[in-house]
């Protein structure tokens, strides 16, 4: 009948829509993962805490991590000898007031 027809028609036209708004929505996903891989450090989203999200030697050289222990060494020093002799290299711009 056509009551028939007209009924399975719109079941289809619901499953299609239905699979066009899945993909859609699969197609979002992807697009937001790529964005976020694109604009943050690396990461593991599937960490079980939140300390081990990010992963410092794999977002730091070992240059870079080495430069920054040397210098926290070096200011840790100077702050055992004095906070005078940090505010004079602070104003000879030897080192960042906002190391610590």
């Amino acid at each position: 009948s056509n009551m028939d027809i007209a009924s399975g028609s719109a079941i289809q036209t619901v499953l299609r829509n239905k699979a066009t708004v899945a993909d859609a929505k699969e197609e979002i996903d992807a697009n937001k993962e790529a964005a976020r891989r694109q604009n943050l450090p690396p990461f593991h989203a599937d960490a079980k805490s939140p300390t081990d999200v990010y992963v410092l030697d794999e977002i730091m050289t070992k240059n870079f991590s080495r430069e920054l222990k040397r210098k926290y060494t070096d200011y840790v020093t100077l702050a055992k000898s004095g906070m005078e002799k940090i505010s004079e290299l602070e104003s000879r711009r030897h080192i960042c007031h906002f190391v610590a």
